[in-house]
């Protein structure tokens, strides 16, 4: 939640483990728009409060999996390589409106992708409930589902210049897109 940075100042981005790993979905972040107002689901763009958001980029350590290869993945800004891209999906992050719980009896609203990343889990699990066995490599089958997804096309994950911008197909803010339904 520290942009594509992750809050280090080496002047370089980064994606940290494990979400860069292959065998890991990783879940990024966005701002959720003001409801269309005709059953429509809102606009969303990349969560990035300016000195909070969603990180995402290219792992230093991990190549390009199979489930990637079919995608035009950007260049590191590091190295100029080409490798695993991080996040594989996004969700609501933004502290705005956020997701209410209560702790110790008091309502709160929490934020991030550590709050987005549940709601992720509660999908994959209300998946494998309905088709009755597991699904085996998520990422795979994320990846060969691309219709399942609304893609995020507005915003970026940039902080002092470094980072990455969000536009059709896959991006290194928002991964696949946010899910449909």
């Amino acid at each position: 939640d520290q942009l594509a940075t992750s809050g280090l100042t080496d002047g370089k981005v980064h994606v940290w483990f494990p979400a860069s790993s292959p065998y890991a979905t990783s879940c990024g972040g966005t701002q959720p728009g003001p409801a269309a107002g005709n059953g429509a689901a809102a606009a969303e763009a990349v969560w990035n409060a300016g000195t909070i958001g969603t990180g995402g980029g290219i792992s230093d350590a991990f190549p390009v999996p199979d489930y990637q290869s079919h995608l035009t993945l950007p260049q590191s800004q590091n190295d100029g390589a080409i490798r695993r891209g991080v996040p594989d999906v996004a969700c609501a992050a933004a502290a705005s409106p956020g997701y209410r719980i209560i702790v110790n009896g008091q309502p709160m609203a929490m934020s991030g992708t550590s709050a987005a990343t549940p709601l992720w889990a509660a999908l994959v699990a209300i998946a494998i409930a309905a088709r009755g066995e597991q699904i085996g490599l998520l990422n795979a089958a994320l990846y060969g589902n691309p219709g399942a997804f609304r893609v995020v096309q507005q915003g970026n994950n940039r902080v002092g210049g470094k980072g990455y911008d969000a536009g059709p197909g896959w991006s290194a803010c928002t991964g696949l897109g946010v899910p449909r339904g």
